[in-house]
């Protein structure tokens, strides 16, 4: 098995470079947070929360969590919004490939949907879903291989917001001197 050129922090830590580069002025364009969870709370999903994503149109499955999420702050950019799963090993990949559900609340809530590989996980673009994108990840940093298709989504409700900036404020929190 060969060793990975990078690992899913580092990966994590280049799509966050990826997002801060892009500003105006002093003001960044995305809110970007890893490990974000579909919902607040600790204590499992509710039917009523359950209800308020299938009213909004979005798919709700388990206690999903999204690698990474980026979140555009402009209008002129449709506040576009980006789910990432990371993968490092080609076990990791295929587990999740085989499980059709498994990325259907990251996908309900995003626009676009990547996969981002370790440059060393073998994977064949025809492995990866008409709905999904592929990134590749190596040392010289981080290339679309294969551009995610653009989905009209509904807005995300409150729950998964509120748990995107509790992720933020924690990270926040954890970078502080």
């Amino acid at each position: 098995m060969a060793v990975p050129v990078s690992d899913a922090a580092t990966i994590l830590d280049a799509l966050r470079a990826r997002h801060a580069r892009e500003r105006n002025g002093d003001t960044p364009a995305w809110i970007f947070a890893t490990e974000v969870t579909a919902l607040v709370g600790f204590s499992g999903l509710r039917p009523t929360d359950r209800a308020r994503f299938e009213a909004a149109g979005l798919a709700f499955f388990g206690s999903s969590r999204i690698d990474a999420f980026a979140l555009h702050t402009w209008p002129s950019q449709k506040y576009r919004r980006i789910a990432y799963e990371v993968k490092v090993t080609r076990s990791d990949l295929t587990r999740d490939l085989a499980d059709r559900w498994k990325q259907a609340t990251a996908k309900s809530l995003s626009n676009l949907f990547y996969y981002v590989l370790d440059a060393d996980v073998t994977c064949r673009t025809d492995e990866i879903p008409d709905d999904c994108g592929l990134m590749r990840y190596s040392q010289a940093g981080l290339r679309i291989v294969k551009q995610a298709p653009w989905r009209n989504v509904p807005d995300p409700p409150l729950q998964f917001l509120l748990s995107l900036m509790r992720r933020i404020q924690m990270e926040a929190e954890r970078t502080r001197p």
